[in-house]
């Protein structure tokens, strides 16, 4: 303990702060939670472009890319990690809570969709893929508004629908922000999920 309350250190201010006088006798507390903290701290510090680079070789072995996919690409991996970077603890979690960014769902959160559809859903959801479809560059603010118009058409409000369409694209009812993903994922991939 430095004697102070800092809990994260550069190296340099760790060689700085040492001093013997600190070292005590007595048996020091593991902590395994607390290892966790100052992982993930650091993790968030790291800069994206660096964390992509090395998430690129574990993308490319685990779902064995063709070297042009564009989900390797350093555009499409700084993002991701943007979009993962503080909902993880561990380097190696990038891939496996963010998988439904390379990959359309196999499974989907029964428990979302028991709680949430409609059968009246149908039509909305039909709408909102068409209205998708139109619009010309697929970026945050647009797919915000082309899902508000539509909800609004139908009189529905966007908090209703919000969490079934993260589970249609991403399988699961939680995970990074919906319209980044989207966004991330292109108009065509959205659509097709």
């Amino acid at each position: 303990n430095s004697g102070t309350e800092q809990e994260l250190f550069s190296m340099d201010e760790l060689i700085n702060t040492f001093s013997f006088e600190h070292v005590h006798k007595s048996g020091a507390r593991f902590d395994p939670e607390k290892t966790k903290w100052f992982n993930e701290q650091y993790l968030r510090i790291q800069p994206i472009n660096e964390l992509a680079s090395r998430l690129k070789y574990a993308v490319f072995k685990k779902f064995n890319f063709d070297t042009n996919d564009l989900r390797i690409s350093d555009k499409f991996l700084n993002r991701a990690v943007e979009l993962l970077k503080d909902r993880v603890q561990f380097e190696s979690e990038l891939i496996e809570k963010g998988i439904y960014l390379f990959e359309a769902p196999a499974e989907y959160d029964q428990a979302v969709i028991a709680k949430k559809w409609k059968p009246e859903l149908v039509s909305f959801f039909n709408e909102l893929t068409e209205a998708l479809n139109t619009v010309d560059e697929f970026k945050l603010s647009d797919i915000d508004a082309t899902i508000k118009a539509t909800a609004a058409s139908k009189q529905i409000k966007p908090g209703e629908i919000m969490q079934l369409l993260r589970v249609f694209i991403s399988g699961q009812g939680g995970g990074v922000d919906l319209l980044g993903m989207m966004e991330l994922l292109g108009k065509e991939e959205v659509n097709r999920r």
